[in-house]
């Protein structure tokens, strides 16, 4: 199961619906590396116990956000049978938005130098994709 391993993350928008509904102190901010490119990314994500394994995990392993349909994109479409197919990376790229930007600048989270070290990141990220482009 995905929970016990790593949370789901969420697009900007699923984000702002748990902030919303006042999960906010269940989620955090995480800088994700992808694996195959070595690429960091930025995003709002459930928090995770190494033992516990993720905040929205219940007793019987069950996500308590599936039932309120709050689960995150990653959650709803990821399995544990399938390889990675880049998924995470697509989700994670829905933050390298105008709209990813003022949901971590917003997040209330204590640790402003982490937050001002995602935010650079994610500027950065647009201004490379602009350039390109």
């Amino acid at each position: 199961m995905m929970c016990r391993t790593s949370p789901c993350f969420p697009t900007p928008k699923e984000a702002i619906s748990l902030i919303q509904r006042g999960y906010q102190d269940q989620l955090q901010l995480t800088i994700y590396t992808d694996q195959k490119t070595e690429r960091l990314h930025s995003a709002i994500t459930p928090k995770f116990d190494q033992k516990l394994g993720c905040t929205f995990q219940n007793r019987q392993g069950l996500c308590e956000l599936h039932s309120l349909g709050l689960k995150p994109t990653e959650g709803r479409l990821a399995h544990h049978s399938l390889a990675d197919d880049g998924l995470r990376v697509s989700v994670c790229d829905t933050w390298e938005t105008q709209e990813g930007i003022d949901v971590i600048k917003n997040f209330p989270d204590s640790d402003q130098e982490w937050k001002n070290l995602l935010l650079l990141m994610l500027t950065n990220r647009m201004y490379v994709k602009r350039a390109r482009t």
